[in-house]
């Protein structure tokens, strides 16, 4: 099982657990505040109304970033993600694979939020 993250523009991104929670610590050991996550819901892409609740009760969510319960990161949430990682980036030392994987995940979370299945 993994992270499946699809953003408001319809791009992917999949993490392992393991380096979902790397990217995560990373994000946090570089000025990462995380907001937390909204439950999963539906909404209507034409009138942005909540359509279906997906999650448990939203007043009894834990705002958990790692489960697949289509919860959202909020467009703050996921640029403030991306702002620490570009630190991360300047401040660390990567392979080119890693490199490339987080530069792509930096410019899908400045696209805005996302939902992790």
């Amino acid at each position: 099982m993994g992270m499946d993250l699809t953003n408001v523009a319809l791009n992917r991104e999949r993490f392992s657990n393991v380096a979902w929670s790397s990217v995560l610590e990373l994000a946090y050991k570089y000025g990462w505040k995380p907001a937390g996550t909204e439950p999963g819901a539906w909404v209507d892409p034409e009138t942005g109304e909540l359509d279906r609740q997906l999650s448990p009760d939203p007043d009894k969510w834990s705002g958990t970033y790692f489960s697949n319960d289509c919860q959202w990161v909020t467009e703050g949430d996921a640029a403030g993600i991306a702002d620490a990682l570009e630190h991360a980036l300047k401040d660390t030392t990567f392979g080119n694979k890693e490199l490339q994987k987080l530069s792509h995940f930096i410019a899908f979370c400045r696209e805005g939020a996302f939902f992790i299945a």
